[in-house]
């Protein structure tokens, strides 16, 4: 196996397992469509110059596919300007993560920016105070 591949199945073991069912989560906010956000912050990690912590996204109405919920691995860069991306999205048929996971996404997604004064920008800024 290549260095690559080497890591990339440690670190998906290390967040998939990492994550209990029954995390400790804390309510952040919501947007303007209703979705509340929680976070676990004893599953906020520091690996390297990134931080990765899972996000838990409350639906009020169903999604287009049917689910109330996702939980969200998001891989956090810190630094000037603060800039993430999605690394494992795992959705759900019941509200908090619970329910039948109707569907996994594991592409990893582009890095974003979030625009300041949103949630996201709040979350952001929440995770990078709790670790540095």
């Amino acid at each position: 196996m290549t260095k690559q591949c080497v890591t990339s199945v440690l670190f998906f073991f290390t967040f998939s397992c990492c994550s209990p069912a029954r995390a400790e989560w804390t309510e952040l906010g919501y947007n303007n469509l209703g979705t509340i956000f929680y976070l676990d912050f004893s599953e906020i990690k520091l690996r390297g110059n990134y931080v990765y912590y899972w996000l838990l996204s409350d639906f009020i109405d169903p999604s287009p596919h049917g689910d109330f919920s996702a939980k969200i691995l998001y891989e956090l860069d810190c630094g000037t300007p603060i800039k993430q991306r999605a690394s494992q999205a795992t959705y759900y048929t019941a509200s908090m993560a619970e329910g039948v996971s109707s569907a996994v996404d594991n592409s990893g997604k582009d890095w974003e920016y979030t625009i300041a004064g949103s949630v996201g920008d709040t979350i952001t800024k929440i995770v990078c105070s709790h670790i540095f």
